[in-house]
């Protein structure tokens, strides 16, 4: 199954709202190539770069009506649509060179307010990796179930978590980082930092399982950052005891870069807090049923840490 997205000036919402989820376009365009490999329970998403205003299911591989280029698809046993659009379309002949058409259920979800990774340009084209997971886990999560007006701005977050290899904040040596858009998780990022001198206590290697022989290679935190920057900067920042997670951040930004940032953040350890017998993360996760299978390991608490905001702002808890 693959996901294209698709502007939107190629739907006529007219036919749309007749039950007509048809697609169209000028087919002497640079995105043939992209239609001939359309089929059947492919998921088509509409809109601009990132704004999606429709995501549906394709029913049949791309029709052609008028179609002057057709022998380029001459090998795919290609269809023509039926009559009541074949007719809807016949005022458009004299102003197109051909017209074609890929009909789509189109999921009753409410696209408005969903934004997806950012996109390339052009009238047709297969999603990145990021618009492909996140469309995916929109239509399984609840707000493929919902109107997108009802969701919370507040879902649009990152949940960060570091290990650490000594007790110096600025001894990171592993980052592990969820991005979230629309409350669904659309990005990660996991990755060993060499902590200065490659220095990790046995005692802390104990708890994370970090040991001095895997960050050897590993890079520095100022050769780190700039591949997961994007993940935080101008972003709400989550994690499960955010004061610690946050000097890490500081710290590190201090130490090898001189910078001092501030950030919008939450914890979902002082969220929780008062919920149940302690607000650890491995309880927090236990009582509502959230996977935590490799605690310590930054990706798998940064994943819980998400899980657990997710949580908190669609049950109504107040927020800290």
């Amino acid at each position: 199954m693959n996901h294209y997205r698709i502007g939107i000036r190629y739907i006529d919402l007219s036919l749309f709202h007749q039950g007509y989820p048809y697609i169209w376009g000028d087919g002497s365009t640079r995105y043939l190539e992209d239609l001939r490999h359309i089929k059947a329970g492919d998921i088509i998403v509409a809109g601009g770069i990132e704004r999606v205003s429709f995501i549906g299911e394709v029913l049949a591989p791309p029709a052609y009506l008028f179609a002057t280029d057709e022998a380029i698809f001459a090998d795919h046993d290609l269809q023509k649509a039926d009559d009541t659009i074949i007719a809807a379309f016949e005022p458009l002949e004299s102003s197109h060179h051909d017209v074609i058409c890929i009909k789509a259920k189109w999921f009753d979800i409410d696209c408005s307010g969903l934004r997806m990774p950012t996109q390339a340009y052009g009238a047709i084209n297969r999603l990145n990796p990021a618009g492909a997971a996140y469309i995916d886990n929109v239509l399984r999560s609840p707000y493929g179930k919902s109107k997108a007006s009802d969701i919370n701005p507040i879902l649009n977050f990152t949940a960060i978590d570091f290990e650490t290899a000594c007790g110096y904040r600025n001894s990171v040596c592993q980052v592990g980082l969820v991005k979230v858009v629309n409350g669904v998780i659309i990005d990660e990022y996991c990755g060993l930092i060499q902590p200065p001198n490659n220095f990790i206590r046995q005692d802390f290697t104990g708890i994370h399982g970090i040991e001095p022989a895997q960050t050897a290679h590993a890079p520095s935190f100022a050769d780190s950052y700039p591949r997961w920057r994007h993940f935080i900067e101008a972003q709400t920042l989550v994690a499960h005891n955010m004061q610690f997670d946050l000097g890490c951040l500081q710290a590190c930004l201090q130490s090898f870069y001189g910078l001092e940032m501030e950030f919008n953040t939450y914890c979902t350890m002082l969220t929780w807090r008062g919920a149940f017998e302690n607000a650890q993360l491995a309880t927090c996760c236990r009582q509502l049923g959230i996977d935590l299978s490799h605690h310590h390991n930054a990706l798998a608490d940064a994943r819980a840490c998400a899980e657990l905001f997710i949580a908190a702002v669609t049950s109504g808890r107040s927020l800290r």
